[in-house]
């Protein structure tokens, strides 16, 4: 069970590869139609979940569905029951013992709109293997969510218990009431490995890693590690502390009270009965930090993920009915730590510490990661060294020109961080000595520009927002020995957002105190998650994909009149690589309900996917490729 916690384009040259990955290219996903909604007025939501128009049935949804490998799986159940709290078991399927080609989680959903989750997870024995936050809703009768969870099977080669958790979203109406609960179906698919889709070869070791600190000890034979790190900005009790890129340094809200209105961006449950504020203070700035022994050892960004309430006033903002980029499936973020494997080898215990960083004032920020480990087959002991280290954190710097003029505040806050490093070690294995590097630059800016009307309570009268935020993470890693270049793999990880956010409102007296009241309310935005990688191995040819997850949105409201407007949103994506797949997908929603969609529309020849494409953009450590060390 899930608990429920009381708080909180032209496509690239689609040649197959050479005759190294000739084979391994062979199953190709039937090509989708495109369909169109009918013309005319749009139906009821729920009649247009059709599923000759959805990539997935029976839900408003782009991502693709993910695809399996040849030949007949085995299912395993690991979870049935409402998810309010509880434990499910896992035991290896018997019919298929592996080594696997492919291992896919599906998790389906159920629940009325009033459980939106803002944060749910499945944890298999302290492994995530799935978290999202995903803001369902009773217009699709079953959310079906997905992960491939391949490089986890050494994970699943025993028996484990099965634990969930959810929170609310700012939309489960938990102002009070406890809403109703969420059901959920969690399963396994393993496909066994066959001539057209042999077995990935994965990490020996999988090594699940909780929130903040953990002290490890770790097999002495490692010779490539990696650490998948799960991020949320989880704070319910700050007012916008998950829309963190909203944020204002603390010293300026602090002159300016105006910043922490109730008309700002915010969802501070309980809001709407009282005075509280929304807006929030600590920066713009954030991202996750990865260190060993105190050393910061990687970065990881955090998602700029978009609450289904950017006021708490303002129910159903942008994401109905269409949830935007990510609020379903939150794909982790692969950090390199290969050039630390010499140091992790000496079997000596590791603290390994996974946290949110960059707010001025403490501000919660949920993380987990899976630490994945390959270790030397024909040593049992390892030695090596990190060998050179200029990571160091990011330092924000804020730009102010905010000023005063009568009772009206204007001006811009622009945020800025950016920094380069390289990291290098080595290894000494049986097949000799490996060196490593993982060179790492990021950038962050965030302009945020604000107009206030009324900055002297209690005439706070209006405010707006509009930020435009780049955080870019770009990360080249580097394995080879005397003889030659080993792999190369690049990854260029992208998180833009743009929103322009406006509402006017009152503050006024009741027996009881202060209330605030919104009167009118607009907000437009563009989000996506852009992810560019290519990978290069010897005596194999570079293999590159691309995605594209896009949402835009705007939605107006008067709540004096009960009149919405300008109310609707488009939902794009794209996966390409250079080994034939191809997907695409798109959908408009006018006034909350599905007006069109397509399928591999951008796509020649319509939508096709090789089995090993990681078509939703999550990590790929090219187990389908020719060995490597």
């Amino acid at each position: 069970m899930l608990r429920q916690r009381p708080s909180p384009s032209r496509m690239l040259a689609r040649a197959a590869l050479p005759v190294a990955l000739g084979a391994l290219a062979a199953a190709v996903a039937p090509a989708d139609a495109v369909a169109h909604a009918p013309a005319g007025a749009a139906p009821p939501f729920a009649a247009m979940l059709a599923p000759a128009l959805l990539p997935i049935a029976g839900q408003p949804t782009v991502e693709p569905p993910l695809r399996g490998a040849a030949g007949t799986p085995c299912v395993v159940d690991i979870y049935d029951d409402v998810m309010a709290g509880g434990f499910g078991t896992y035991t290896p399927p018997a019919k298929c013992p592996g080594p696997w080609a492919k291992v896919l989680l599906k998790l389906d959903v159920s629940g009325p709109r009033s459980t939106s989750a803002a944060d749910l997870r499945l944890v298999m024995d302290g492994v995530t293997l799935f978290w999202g936050a995903p803001q369902e809703h009773d217009g699709a009768p079953t959310w079906r969510l997905q992960r491939d969870v391949t490089d986890y099977a050494a994970w699943l080669r025993e028996p484990r218990n099965v634990f969930g958790t959810y929170d609310w979203d700012d939309a489960s109406g938990g102002l009070g009431d406890e809403p109703p609960t969420l059901a959920g179906h969690a399963r396994l698919v393993f496909y066994p490995a066959t001539s057209v889709t042999p077995a990935q070869r994965v990490p020996q070791v999988v090594v699940p890693l909780e929130s903040g600190s953990s002290e490890l000890v770790l097999p002495t034979n490692i010779v490539r590690a990696y650490l998948d790190v799960h991020a949320q900005a989880l704070d319910f009790d700050d007012a916008a502390s998950r829309a963190w890129y909203t944020c204002v340094p603390s010293k300026v809200a602090a002159a300016w009270p105006a910043l922490l209105s109730p008309f700002a961006p915010g969802d501070a449950r309980f809001a709407v009965f009282s005075i509280n504020r929304q807006g929030c203070r600590g920066g713009s700035f954030r991202e996750i930090e990865v260190r060993i022994d105190g050393e910061l050892a990687g970065v990881a960004p955090l998602l700029p993920w978009l609450p289904s309430d950017l006021n708490q006033r303002f129910a159903d903002t942008v994401d109905l009915p269409a949830p935007s980029v990510q609020a379903l499936d939150m794909v982790p973020y692969r950090v390199d730590l290969t050039p630390f494997a010499g140091l992790l080898d000496d079997g000596r215990a590791h603290e390994v510490t996974v946290a949110g960083v960059g707010a001025d004032v403490p501000r919660p920020i949920a993380t987990a990661g899976n630490l994945l480990l390959y270790l030397d087959p024909g040593r049992k002991t390892v030695t090596g060294a990190r060998t050179h280290n200029s990571l160091a954190p990011a330092v924000p710097t804020v730009g102010n020109t905010l000023t005063a003029s009568g009772d009206a505040l204007g001006g811009a806050l622009d945020t800025r961080a950016a920094r380069k490093g390289v990291i290098r070690g080595y290894v000494d294995t049986s097949r000799g000595r490996i060196y490593s590097e993982v060179r790492i630059a990021t950038q962050f800016h965030n302009l945020q520009k604000f107009a206030l009307d009324g900055i002297s309570y209690p005439d706070w009268r209006g405010y707006r927002q509009a930020l435009d935020m780049v955080n870019t993470v770009d990360r080249t890693s580097r394995r080879w020995r005397s003889t030659g270049t080993i792999n190369v793999d690049h990854d260029h990880t992208c998180y833009p957002l743009k929103l322009d956010w406006a509402g006017t409102g009152e503050i006024y007296e009741t027996d009881e105190g202060d209330r605030a009241s919104l009167g009118k309310a607009r907000v437009t935005l563009r989000q996506s998650r852009d992810v560019d990688a290519w990978h290069e191995r010897a005596g194999m040819p570079r293999y590159a994909a691309k995605v594209r997850d896009t949402f835009s949105a705007g939605h107006a409201r008067d709540f004096a009149a009960g009149i919405d407007s300008s109310w609707g949103s488009k939902r794009g994506y794209l996966f390409k690589d250079n080994a034939g797949s191809c997907y695409s997908a798109s959908l408009v929603t006018l006034s909350g309900v599905l007006a069109s969609s397509s399928l591999g529309a951008a796509c020649p020849g319509g939508n096709a996917l090789r089995w090993f494409a990681h078509a939703d953009g999550s990590p790929d450590g090219l187990g389908w490729a020719p060995a490597i060390p």
